[in-house]
């Protein structure tokens, strides 16, 4: 499964169903030091994608429920 998912809007968001996702969460915490480049890349996508739901002066509740909403969707 890919690591970033379209949703209707056009968007692509981090996948927490995509294949590294939980291995990247363990390595985090555990084993930070076998963590590769690309890995990285993958963990600052979704630290930013949760930065732009929260703070993004533009996302109302309403459109981060809606983006969540299509997350959701996009990954069943």
């Amino acid at each position: 499964m890919s690591e970033r998912v379209e949703i209707e809007d056009g968007t692509t968001w981090p996948n927490p169903r995509g294949d590294r996702y939980d291995d990247l969460a363990w390595k985090l915490i555990h084993a930070p030091n076998g963590l590769t480049q690309g890995d990285f890349y993958i963990i600052a996508g979704i630290m930013e994608a949760y930065n732009l739901l929260i703070t993004h002066p533009a996302f109302t509740l309403k459109k981060v429920a809606k983006k969540i909403s299509g997350i959701r969707k996009a990954i069943k």
